[in-house]
């Protein structure tokens, strides 16, 4: 019997290496990580989730999360992170994680929701990357008390977000970027 290969863009196959199939879209055969269907069964999207983050697999690089807030809140990502080109539909929460292993990568990463919420989020490792992140039609990008510790942060403000300057923690614009009291090195 030949093991299935999800027919996601192959720089995202890492993240659904021994993933079974789980459905078919326009042809193409994917796993749950990667079906390209926000409505897909969030049950078993979350069994795959909860399954990777008790192994210390934090491959999430092209994931398209469910059309249900995605919720690292507190999460200690102790290994290497990667949730680049990961498609985020509705609230995105790392609130207080702690990013410490080497390298963190939401680069390419589409945070589509009301909130995208980073604050009091640590990112520990040598490199944090959110070149060519789009954070759109959401009210709040909240970085407010991130800690970028490590030697390299890569951050390239999209043109379609409204990019404040550290100091200012409030807009009278419906969409922004808060970065009050991020530390960068």
């Amino acid at each position: 019997m030949t093991e299935f290969v999800c027919e996601v863009d192959e720089d995202y196959r890492s993240a659904c290496k021994g993933l079974e199939f789980y459905g078919e879209h326009e042809g193409n055969r994917y796993c749950v990580l990667h079906f390209p269907d926000e409505e897909k069964n969030s049950d078993d999207f979350l069994k795959v989730v909860k399954s990777k983050l008790m192994q210390k697999d934090y491959d999430f690089s092209g994931t398209v999360f469910p059309k249900r807030p995605a919720n690292f809140e507190g999460f200690d990502f102790d290994a290497n992170a990667d949730f680049g080109g990961a498609i985020f539909p509705t609230v995105a929460d790392f609130s207080g994680a702690r990013f410490s292993g080497e390298t963190t990568s939401f680069r390419g990463a589409k945070f589509r929701g009301d909130k995208s919420i980073f604050s009091e989020v640590q990112f520990n490792g040598e490199k944090t990357d959110f070149s060519r992140a789009e954070f759109s039609s959401g009210e709040v990008t909240d970085f407010t008390e991130a800690e970028f510790s490590g030697e390299r942060t890569d951050w390239v403000c999209p043109a379609s977000t409204d990019c404040l300057p550290l100091s200012h923690s409030t807009s009278s614009h419906s969409s922004f970027l808060v970065l009050s009291g991020a530390e960068m090195p």
